[in-house]
This record gives structure tokens, sequence and C-alpha cells, in this order.
């Protein structure tokens, strides 16, 4: 009989200390990505880099960090508008510091934090670099997971894909390819504390395409202080009218503020379609 309780407790204690370790290990992910998206300098200089998770099990915990070239590149902002972190309930970068240099910055990392997990697959951030000085050829972003996990706080392995900046000679040049980019319509208004309202477009294209547009806001001093998608843009041949709805941006008092809207072929490639922007001014 005692050889039969000591074997039933072997057994309990294996199977507690199964239970312990299987409640420890990671989650699975099977195939679980976060990457940056290769990208195409704009005729202004700019770059903007899509931080994006595919295969995401259900997170709720990440920092992740973008190492680039300083010497090529000087981020400027980081934006979770639009993406699957933007209602999380902590968001923050190291650019958020205010005495931090930018210009010596050559990595940037990006934490979030929410109570519960968060379910989907799409951009986690937006990031804003500008070139520094005239470049060719192209740099890579490199993607680090510095932490993972869900709200369980079971760690989750992902597997990573740097992106890659592509200088076109310091700035992709737009085609002089006959598309016409205006305004039919805005209703957007600044306060002491908001920008907000819509804009209708009208955009006259010579062929039917797909294309995506970018509503940009930017304060004085040129940070990025949100953006609005709209992709998959459909234009037949001929006028267009496209409508960007719910933009908003919080703005400070006594400070004067741009809108820009740009036209590109998509988010992935982000290569302008026209020459053409669009630029508003807010004081």
């Amino acid at each position: 009989m005692k050889k039969i309780n000591k074997t039933i407790s072997r057994i309990i204690t294996t199977i507690t200390a199964l239970a312990i370790l299987l409640m420890c290990a990671p989650a699975s992910a099977a195939g679980c990505v976060i990457s940056v998206d290769d990208t195409t300098v704009t005729e202004a200089g700019t770059v903007i880099a899509a931080l994006r998770m595919e295969n995401n099990p259900g997170m709720a915990v990440g920092k992740v960090t973008l190492s680039f070239d300083k010497t090529k590149l000087l981020p400027v902002s980081v934006s979770r508008d639009n993406g699957i972190l933007q209602n999380s309930y902590s968001f923050f970068t190291n650019l958020d510091d205010e005495n931090i240099d930018a210009s010596e910055l050559d990595s940037i990392t990006i934490t979030w934090v929410n109570m519960t997990n968060i379910q989907g697959d799409g951009v986690l951030a937006t990031v804003e670099f500008t070139t520094v000085g005239e470049q060719t050829g192209d740099t890579d972003i490199k993607v680090a997971v510095n932490e993972l996990a869900n709200a369980s706080q079971a760690d989750i392995t992902a597997d990573t894909k740097n992106g890659k900046v592509s200088f076109a000679g310091g700035g992709e040049e737009a085609p002089n390819n006959g598309i016409e980019l205006g305004i039919a319509n805005s209703t957007i208004t600044k306060t002491d504390t908001k920008l907000e309202g819509s804009m209708k477009l009208s955009v006259y294209s010579p062929e039917a395409i797909t294309a995506a547009f970018i509503f940009a806001v930017y304060d004085s001093s040129g940070k990025l202080t949100a953006i609005k998608l709209k992709q998959d843009a459909a234009l037949k041949s001929g006028i267009n009218e496209v409508q960007l709805d719910e933009i908003s941006s919080t703005v400070a008092p006594n400070t004067n503020y741009v809108v820009k809207v740009y036209m590109w072929n998509n988010m992935n490639g982000i290569v302008p379609l026209t020459d053409e922007t669009i630029t508003q001014q807010y004081s």
C-alpha cells in the first residue's frame, strides 16, 4: 500500500511540475513576425516607415528597438494613430524625452502596455525620419524585439524582418504624369486645443489607378503630430472625389500648424504618384 501511495504521489508531483512548466512556457506564436516595411525617400527628403506585426497571437506588452545609421537618417516622430496600438493603455518612445537630442540617436525604442490582449495584425507604429544631407543608395532600419508578452505575462517569440530605405539620389522624383490634386471641400478648424474636421479631395487622373492618401499634421518645428491614412482608393479615369474623415490632432495654443496631403502608390512602396502636394496653414 505504501508503494502505491508513493507511486501516486510521484505521479501527482510530475503532473504538477508539468503544469507549472506549461504555464511558464512562451505563448505559441507560430509565424509571428515584427517587421519594418521597405520604403523610398520622398522628394522632400522624408521617410515614413511602418512597423507592423503579422500572425499576432494576442499580445499586451511589447518593447521594440529600431536601429539605423544616424549619419543618414534623423528620427522626427513616432505615431500609433490608425494602428492596432492606437487604443493601448500606454505607448511611449525615447523620442518623447524632451532632453534627448534626436541627431545623436542611432536607435528608437517603442514600448507599449495594455491590460488585455490586443488582437489582429497590422501597423504597430509609423515612424518618420528625414534624410541627413544628400544620400544615395540605400540603408537599413533594423528591428529587435526586446520584450513581447500577452496579458497573462507569458512570453511571445517573434521573428523580425529589417526594412530597407532607398534614397534614389536623395529623394525619389515624383512623376509629372497629369494627375491633379486639389481640395473640393474642407471642414477642418483649429482651436486652442484641437485641430479637427474632414477634407474632400478633388483628384484628376488620366487613367484608372489605385492610390494611397496620407494626411499629415506638423507643428511649427516640423514634428509630425498626427497622421491619417486612406489606402487602396480606387480612382477612375477623370475627376474623382476622395473623402478623408475623422481628422484630429491635439494642438498647443499660440502655435502654427501645417497640414499636408500626399498621394502615393501604397503604404508598402511609398512611391509618389504626383509632384503635387496639398499644403494648408492653420494658426
